[in-house]
């Protein structure tokens, strides 16, 4: 019986995208994306900023957005402070109103920009928060945002995460039971 010899070759790969402004095979194309679209580094398609459409993001329409320039929407904790931007693009913004439950938010409005800040997030600040605003020429935009709290900040827990936590390094702060052994993960929504 032949005796056979098996090389075993071993490298490494490495991928990347394109840099900025390049897309395609090695990179070679150039992307063809205006005022603030970002481009695909695989086939080259614009992802137009708000106020811009169309396949290179050139034809300018009007939107309005709400934006968060502090922090993620998805990952919100009671207690912090939230800031929200109603911002009008390509809209000469006569009037801007916020619409929401119970709340009296701090609200300032500059331009086309309006801004909300909870100074201390709460369990009653849950829900949809409305922009609505009012053009020159007397169209109406209205934009809708759902505000979701994911849970307490570190180190506190409770039915309005105002109690601390002060676990020993085995435990882990549950944002319903407090210090717990480590692996008491049970049920959704924990710690």
């Amino acid at each position: 019986m032949p005796f056979t010899t098996v090389e075993t070759i071993v490298t490494n790969l490495t991928v990347t995208a394109c840099p900025i402004g390049r897309f395609g095979r090695f990179c070679a194309e150039r992307c063809q994306c205006y005022n603030g679209a970002s481009c695909h580094s695989f086939n080259g398609a614009c992802r137009c900023a708000p106020g811009w459409r169309g396949r290179n993001c050139n034809i300018e329409y009007s939107v309005l957005s709400i934006e968060s320039p502090t922090t993620d929407l998805i990952d919100l904790r009671y207690g912090q402070d939230l800031q929200l931007r109603c911002i009008g693009h390509n809209i000469q913004v006569t009037n801007v109103t916020w619409l929401f439950g119970n709340n009296s938010p701090d609200i300032t409005i500059s331009g086309s920009t309006s801004t909300l800040h909870y100074k201390s997030f709460l369990p009653e600040h849950e829900g949809n928060v409305t922009c609505e605003a009012f053009a020159t020429n007397g169209d109406k935009f209205r934009v809708t945002e759902q505000i979701r709290i994911a849970g307490c900040q570190d180190n506190f827990y409770g039915q309005e995460c105002n109690r601390v936590c002060n676990c020993t390094e085995w435990q882990t702060c549950y944002r319903d039971m407090g210090c717990a052994p480590g692996d008491a993960h049970y049920g959704p929504g924990r710690p």
